[in-house]
């Protein structure tokens, strides 16, 4: 297992498939993603609101893990700003 930087933009990106345990880190100082689940490994609806991860001056990090989230195939996508490097770990359990 080693840590992998992925570039999450507006658009719903892959974070891993259902095989997959992992760990997302947000890293980056005043931004925010979402983070969403599909059964299929269909991209989720544009509409959806997925699980909010934010990271404020005051809290830090934030973090989610299958474990936190579940089965299915994992997405996320930016809320502010436009691109976000992430921090993963994929491995399979």
């Amino acid at each position: 297992m080693a840590t992998t930087n992925l570039t999450v933009t507006a658009a719903w990106t892959v974070v891993c498939d259902n095989t997959k345990d992992f760990l997302l880190t947000l890293p980056t100082a005043d931004a925010e993603i979402e983070v969403a689940t599909t059964d299929a490994g269909a991209d989720p609806n544009a509409a959806l609101v997925g699980h909010r991860l934010v990271y404020g001056r005051l809290v830090g990090k934030d973090s989610l893990n299958r474990a936190l989230i579940g089965t299915g195939h994992v997405f996320a996508r930016t809320i502010s700003p436009a691109s976000v490097v992430v921090a993963l770990n994929l491995w399979v359990p």
